[in-house]
């Protein structure tokens, strides 16, 4: 599907989704944007169209501009790669799958100029950034199929060190599904062109997955996708996750 036609198919949603009231991204108080957080929560989940809805708003956060088009799909892709190999539930991995295309659609209520800025943000646009897994979270919540995503997508801006956000979780604190994320969104954002800095190569990506491993990383799951990542070339039309030495604990497969 090109560009344009994901943008075309998400103006409906968009349009329904203001409706709703999504249409503001400043609120006047914590009150008013809880009652319109409850509001847009509850009367999307009980729309007909709401899956299509959620994932139509995913699409257009990518479709918005050149250098995140795409991005949700490989998140995802990566995503489901690692967790394979770890022989994570079927269920888990489901869940991962849904996160991956949804981990930034919280920047729906992020204003485009912060988005696209091809400079270094200021202190105040990192706070809006910032606010994305929480934007993402609660436009979820109701959303009953994508519910079990809400772990992953909230904190998969957090550090393994503990010094991430929004809950400056730590370790195995951090629900797998967002350790997982973050790597495979840190990786992709890395091989890719961004305005403010030069795209990196997959061997220098590499390269950072390791400096950052136990800091900003899951040491093992840095482990597993870097495997990936060597054996295929960064090619998953290849991948086979039979082909894989990691033995996941207490398993004696891959299963």
């Amino acid at each position: 599907i090109i560009k344009e036609e994901i943008v075309n198919r998400a103006d409906e949603a968009l349009y329904l989704a203001k409706q709703l009231g999504r249409n503001r991204t400043c609120l006047s108080s914590d009150s008013e944007k809880q009652h319109d957080d409850q509001l847009i929560s509850t009367e999307l989940s009980s729309h007909p169209k709401a899956l299509s809805i959620i994932y139509a708003l995913a699409a257009t956060v990518d479709a918005k501009d050149s250098y995140t088009y795409g991005h949700s799909r490989k998140v995802s892709e990566y995503a489901i790669a690692i967790a394979e190999i770890m022989g994570l539930p079927n269920k888990t991995i489901d869940s991962i799958r849904s996160a991956g295309l949804l981990h930034d659609i919280g920047k729906i209520g992020i204003p485009d100029h912060v988005l696209n800025k091809n400079t270094s943000l200021n202190i105040y646009e990192n706070q809006l950034i910032r606010k994305h897994p929480k934007i993402g979270s609660e436009i979820l919540i109701h959303v009953i199929d994508l519910v079990n995503c809400i772990p992953a997508i909230l904190h998969h801006h957090e550090r393994y060190d503990g010094t991430g956000y929004p809950s400056g979780l730590a370790g195995d604190k951090i629900p797998i599904e967002a350790r997982i994320l973050s790597v495979a969104d840190a990786y992709d954002a890395m091989i890719s062109p961004r305005p403010y800095r030069r795209q990196l190569s997959s061997e220098e990506a590499i390269e950072e997955l390791k400096a950052c491993s136990g800091t900003q990383f899951d040491p093992i799951i840095v482990d597993v996708f870097i495997e990936i990542i060597q054996k295929n070339n960064d090619n998953f039309i290849a991948y086979n996750k039979d082909d894989y030495m990691y033995q996941p604990e207490g398993q004696e497969g891959l299963g």
